[in-house]
């Protein structure tokens, strides 16, 4: 697969934010992203207040299935994000003693690593017809 480099890390970003600490933050949005954003904040020293009209989490981040996968932005401009989003997800998890969040393996396969290579379906036999019927 192709890389995709980078012209910032977070260490990066993260500096040439300037100091945070003593400041009084409001934040719009209690989804994973609003709260993500006040958590890294005060971890920088800011007071935050977070303005949610509904509750947390009530829009689309309460609706997600809660899935991630680490590559699948591989090769895009936004791996970067990807694979870092990914890190913060089991790095919080352990900081916060989080026992709902678990890793668990995947396989990713693709039509052109399916048998003979074509995309007429017919190297997805061994799927049934689960695939031939729903999925196309």
């Amino acid at each position: 697969s192709s890389s995709s480099s980078s012209s910032f890390s977070s260490s990066s970003v993260s500096s040439s934010l300037g100091s945070t600490s003593g400041k009084h933050i409001v934040v719009i949005g209690a989804g994973i992203v609003g709260c993500s954003t006040a958590y890294h904040l005060a971890l920088r020293g800011a007071s935050v207040t977070v303005i949610e009209r509904k509750k947390v989490g009530a829009a689309a981040s309460g609706k997600a299935g809660g899935f991630l996968a680490r590559n699948w932005g591989d090769g895009a401009s936004t791996q970067f994000l990807h694979r870092h989003g990914f890190d913060l997800h089991r790095e919080l998890a352990t900081k916060l003693n989080l026992t709902s969040w678990r890793q668990i393996p995947t396989l990713s396969i693709t039509r052109e690593t399916w048998g003979n290579g074509k995309k007429d379906g017919s190297e997805a036999a061994w799927l049934g017809s689960f695939y031939n019927d729903e999925i196309r």
